[in-house]
C-alpha cells in the first residue's frame, strides 16, 4: 500500500498467486485512495516593516496531516494612531485581519501590533519680561509658552534689586541697575538700567588770578562749583608762589605737595567764593618772567631807594624765601643766580 498524502493519492496493490501443473501463476488488482487534502491550522501572523514607514502583515498556516506544509495569506491592516503630547506618550495600533472567507481554515483571524510614540517634551519659545514699575522699585514677570501647545505656560515674578552703577554728581547723571534673577530655568538673569539725575549745584567758585601770562596754568575750573577739600596742580617750569587772596591786602601761602611729577595745592572751600592768586617766584615786579631786573628791584627796595607799587604785599610774596614778610638782599642774590642759572627755586 503507497499511503496518500495532503496532495497525492494512494494505492493498494492486491496480488493473486496460483500454481497448476507445476506452474505458477500470479495476477493483480490496484485499488486507489484519495488525497486526503489540507487540514489547515492557523499559526501566528508575521508583521512586516519598522516603525517609521509602517508595517504589513502576513498570516501563517500549517497542515496539521504535513507540518511541512505551510500556507501564508497577506492580511488587511488598519491603522489608528493617537498622538503624543508634551507630557504623555502617544501610539500607533496596527491591527491585521484575515476574513474568515480568506482564512485557509476557515476562521476569522486578528492580531494588532502597538508602536509606542514618545511623548513631545516642551518646546518653549522664547521668553517674554515685563518690567512693572513699584514704589519700591520693579516687579518683573517672565512668561514662556510651549511651541507645541499653546496652553501649556510657564511664570515667575520677581522683584528687581536694585544697585548704583555710576554715582550722580553735580556735573553729570548717574546709573542705576535693576536685576532680575529666576528660579526656574528656562528663563536668564534680565536688568534694567536707569538714569540717576544729577544732584543738585551746591558749593563755590575757585578763582584764579594767574600773574604768570600763561608760564603757569591750573586745573582749577572757573564754572564748576567746589565744596569741602579740593586739591588742584600747578603745572610750570618754572617754581610758583600759589596763595589765598584774603580780599584785604593780604595773602595767605598753600603748602605744595609733589605727586608723580605733579604740583598739588589743596585749599578748602566752606561758605564763599575762594580767591587764589598764581605767580612766578622771584617775580618782583609781576609781569610774568623771571629776570634780572627783578633782582635790581628787590636790592633797590632793600636800600630804601624805591617801594614795591604794583601790589606790594604779593611782590614780597613772590620773592620772600623764608616767609618773614621783609624783602631782604639775599632774595635779589638768588634771583640773580636763578636768571644766571646757577641755582634753582623750590616749590
Amino acid at each position: 500500500t503507497t499511503k496518500a498524502t495532503c496532495e497525492q493519492a494512494g494505492k493498494t496493490v492486491y496480488t493473486a498467486t496460483a500454481t497448476f501443473n507445476g506452474k505458477t501463476y500470479t495476477d493483480t488488482r490496484e485499488e486507489t485512495i484519495a488525497a486526503t487534502g489540507h487540514d489547515w491550522e492557523f499559526v501566528d501572523f508575521t508583521w512586516n516593516g519598522n516603525d517609521n514607514d509602517g508595517y504589513t502583515a502576513v498570516a501563517n498556516y500549517k497542515c496539521k496531516n504535513d507540518a511541512t506544509h505551510t500556507a501564508n495569506v497577506n492580511a488587511a491592516v488598519t491603522v489608528q494612531t493617537t498622538k503624543a503630547t508634551c507630557e504623555q506618550d502617544g501610539e500607533t495600533v496596527y491591527t491585521a485581519t484575515v476574513a474568515k472567507g480568506d482564512s485557509p481554515d476557515g476562521t476569522e483571524h486578528t492580531a494588532r501590533k502597538i508602536v509606542k510614540i514618545d511623548k513631545l517634551g516642551h518646546d518653549w519659545g522664547e521668553p517674554t519680561y515685563e518690567w512693572t514699575e513699584t514704589a519700591e522699585g520693579y516687579t518683573v514677570t517672565a512668561t514662556a509658552v510651549c511651541k507645541n501647545d499653546a496652553s501649556h505656560v510657564e511664570t515667575e515674578t520677581v522683584t528687581a534689586t536694585y544697585e548704583v552703577t555710576v554715582e550722580p554728581t553735580t556735573e553729570s547723571e548717574g546709573t542705576g541697575v535693576y536685576t532680575a534673577k529666576f528660579t526656574n530655568e528656562l528663563f536668564t538673569e534680565q536688568t534694567k538700567e536707569v538714569t540717576i539725575p544729577k544732584l543738585p549745584i551746591t558749593g563755590y567758585h575757585i578763582l584764579v588770578t594767574n600773574y604768570t601770562k600763561g608760564a603757569a596754568t591750573t586745573d582749577v575750573d572757573a564754572e564748576k562749583l567746589y565744596s569741602g577739600e579740593v586739591t588742584f596742580t600747578v603745572t610750570a617750569e618754572s617754581a610758583c608762589v600759589v596763595a589765598i587772596d584774603n580780599g584785604d591786602g593780604t595773602y595767605q601761602r598753600l603748602s605744595c605737595t609733589e605727586k608723580d611729577g605733579a604740583h598739588q595745592f589743596t585749599v578748602t572751600v566752606t561758605n564763599a567764593d575762594v580767591k587764589l592768586v598764581v605767580v612766578l617766584r622771584g617775580d618782583a615786579d609781576l609781569n610774568g618772567s623771571l629776570r634780572q631786573k627783578d633782582a635790581t628791584l628787590v636790592r633797590q627796595v632793600v636800600a630804601g631807594n624805591t617801594t614795591f607799587t604794583e601790589n606790594e604785599a604779593l611782590q614780597i610774596l613772590a620773592v620772600d624765601l623764608n616767609n618773614d614778610g621783609v624783602a631782604q638782599q639775599r632774595e635779589a642774590t638768588m634771583i640773580s643766580q636763578v636768571v644766571a642759572g646757577n641755582n634753582q627755586y623750590k616749590w
